[in-house]
């Protein structure tokens, strides 16, 4: 930026005959233009922000016509526009409609003479774990303000410079000095943080979050802040300690009735497969009355309840269905867990367990995948016979319960290039049905011998795959899936079946599939799509690496250097401080490895 500034006042001091003259000049313009352009990509790439617009385009979809003017015309939100240093906290019930409440205001701000560049903006999302950090929010907030601020941009470009220019990552403190100065340095901002409550894997929001958002309130007289969420126990105790009981404002389901009767109207008037009922105003009264009646405040349980109505073809079974409706969301999904076909259960399981705990977001194509895998035979099925014709049709196996949605910058990232065509993701339909199958009721179903399941299936999955074809990542998406996260499932177990341990010594032994390995997946650069060439690193090394502490163990009792030198960290001691496995690096130490080596 700052030679960019020079060459422009240079420009400006030549005469503009010399300037259509010289080529070089232009030259240099265009060269200090392309370096600012290149310096702003690596600070940027080195930042990672994530793209909360998605959240907020699919949020507006599910807007409609006049739902949230109760909430924009009201008092509460009325004052919070209006005084300086405001804070509000709009809570309600799962499901009750609070992320497009969120977009609702976003969209008003705009479009109220508050100009983008004066409002930011972050979307908690239990689908997505690039986005349910207080890291993700501060490190996007601050992309938000660069983008229309040099002064900005300057700042995150310094520190980009002082961590070895960009080598090193900023801590989380740095980071939220640097967002909170630019914040000081503004006029007036407007903040929403929308699902606070969704801020990590379990669902309680994080301690940081919350300490945070009150250092953001207490700290900045130009901000009006709001965020949304549940009324967990953990969010209600802290913000009631440091915000006035008016900036506390519950949904209630009075309050969203109408939004709800609209939400209702749309969907029977627009829906093709209700075009059965639109000569029928009977039937149409019907279905507003019943399931506005039952509705409770929420939008999940009706879009819900609309997916089983859609398939009565007659007025006789559209009334047995309405007078026969669950109570509540678990009722809900009690029923639709329920009507999964009893051969499709195991499949469906499996799925939702992949989805419940996968580590990252699932491609379209790596989810179908899960399919090919004979739990019972521990054997690869042929994808040629067993593959889904259409790969959309796999949430045929548990409808209502996932969905398939496109996949987000971030979520592309984060999923490898080979392993999805179609850029869809599929993921549980709402945040409800996660807590559904981790709850007390369900989740003995769903997580039993989790973790060893699933190393089982992706130990397998790779394994098979590399023994059949070299080029396994192009043949089986989920193969890079399955070669980087079958230690991480593996890491967690405490008692290792000798199925587990038969299939891991298969992939840790043999030097061609050790070496296939290492190409899907290589502990050193787990970013990397291609294997890092001349730099060798034995089976010990790998897996300190990866924490597998009884591999470890195994490895050693047959003879293992614990002081080989190889990979990127020197030796396997070394892998493991890195990377923070105390049990191995413990183990290591035990067995003569060398702590100055």
């Amino acid at each position: 930026m700052v030679a960019a500034a020079y060459a422009k006042t240079l420009l400006l001091r030549i005469a503009p005959d010399r300037v259509e003259q010289s080529e070089t000049m232009n030259s240099i313009m265009r060269s200090c233009m392309s370096n600012e352009d290149r310096l702003q990509s690596k600070w940027r790439s080195w930042l990672s922000p994530v793209d909360p617009s998605t959240n907020f385009s699919k949020a507006c979809s599910l807007r409609h016509g006049s739902s949230g003017n109760w909430l924009i015309h009201g008092e509460a939100f009325t004052r919070w526009r209006a005084q300086p240093g405001s804070f509000l906290w709009l809570y309600g019930m799962a499901g009750c409609g609070k992320t497009v409440l969120s977009s609702t205001i976003l969209s008003h701000l705009s479009n109220n003479g508050d100009d983008w560049n004066k409002i930011l903006y972050f979307y908690f999302d239990f689908a997505d774990v690039g986005k349910q950090t207080l890291s993700a929010t501060v490190r996007t907030l601050l992309y938000q303000l660069s983008r229309h601020n040099e002064n900005h941009a300057n700042a995150i470009s310094d520190l980009w410079q002082k961590h070895d220019y960009g080598h090193r990552q900023p801590s989380l403190e740095q980071l939220c000095q640097l967002l909170q100065a630019c914040i000081a340095s503004e006029k007036e901002l407007w903040i929403v943080i929308d699902a606070v409550d969704e801020c990590t894997r379990d669902g309680s929001a994080d301690r940081e979050v919350l300490s945070w958002l009150e250092k953001v309130h207490h700290g900045s007289r130009n901000v009006h802040l709001l965020m949304t969420s549940r009324p967990e126990s953990d969010i209600e105790t802290s913000v009631k300690t440091w915000a006035q009981p008016e900036s506390v404002l519950p949904i209630q389901s009075d309050s969203v009735a109408k939004d709800i009767d609209a939400y209702i109207h749309s969907t029977i008037a627009t829906r093709p497969d209700l075009h059965r009922w639109h000569k029928r105003p009977d039937a149409q009264q019907l279905i507003r009355q019943k399931l506005s009646e039952k509705a409770g405040g929420m939008f999940r349980w009706v879009a819900c309840q609309i997916e089983t109505i859609v398939d009565c073809i007659s007025y006789q079974q559209l009334e047995w269905a309405l007078s026969h409706l669950p109570k509540g969301l678990y009722e809900t999904y009690d029923r639709m867990v329920s009507r999964i076909k009893e051969s499709d259960r195991e499949v469906a399981f499996r799925i939702l367990r992949f989805l419940i705990y996968s580590e990252r977001p699932m491609s379209l194509e790596e989810a179908a995948d899960l399919l090919l895998v004979d739990t019972e035979q521990s054997v690869l099925r042929d994808k040629n016979r067993y593959r889904l014709p259409k790969t959309e049709e796999i949430i045929q196996f548990c409808p209502g319960l996932v969905a398939i949605v496109p996949s987000t910058t971030e979520a592309s990232s984060a999923v490898e290039a080979s392993s999805s065509k179609t850029g869809r993701l599929l993921q549980l339909a709402h945040f409800s049905v996660q807590e559904y199958f981790r709850s007390n009721r369900i989740d003995a179903v769903i997580s039993a011998a989790f973790e060893s399941q699933e190393s089982l299936r992706c130990l397998t999955l790779v394994y098979d795959a590399f023994s059949d074809t070299p080029e396994v990542d192009t043949a089986f998406p989920l193969a890079r899936y399955c070669a980087r996260y079958w230690t991480v499932y593996g890491r967690g177990l405490l008692n290792v079946d000798k199925e587990v341990q038969s299939l891991a010594d298969l992939l840790f032994e043999p030097e061609v599939m050790y070496e296939r390995w290492l190409k899907l997946y290589d502990p050193d650069r787990p970013w990397a799509e291609t294997p890092e060439s001349g730099n060798r690193k034995d089976a010990l090394y790998c897996a300190a690496a990866t924490g597998l502490l009884w591999k470890s163990k195994l490895l050693i009792e047959k003879g293992a250097n614990v002081n080989a030198e190889g990979g990127y960290h020197g030796n396997a001691l070394q892998a493991a401080a890195f990377r923070g496995h105390e049990a191995v690096i413990k183990l290591l130490i035990e067995k003569g490895a060398k702590v100055s080596a």
